[in-house]
Order: C-alpha cells, then structure tokens, then sequence
C-alpha cells in the first residue's frame, strides 16, 4: 500500500474500477459477484 500511496505503481494497469465511497454500498454486490472480470477497485473518499 505504501508503494501505491507514493505512486511507485501502476495502479490503472489493475484498475477494474473505481467509483467514490458513497457509491461503493449501491455497487459493492456487483462487484463481489464479479470473480471473473474484477482485478481491483479503487474506493475514493
């Protein structure tokens, strides 16, 4: 986490999606069922 904070890693290379945390509850189901597709989310204060 400390290498992604400091921006020593490509994060938009994993990135499956990212939305704000206000709209994490209403897609947090979808994005559970997703075992296929889904790499990583990234949750935006």
């Amino acid at each position: 986490m400390a290498a992604i904070r400091a921006g020593h890693n490509n994060t938009s290379a994993l990135l499956s999606a990212e939305m704000s945390l206000a709209d994490l509850p209403a897609r947090f189901a979808a994005l559970a069922a997703d075992r296929e597709d889904l790499i990583k989310a990234i949750v935006r204060p």
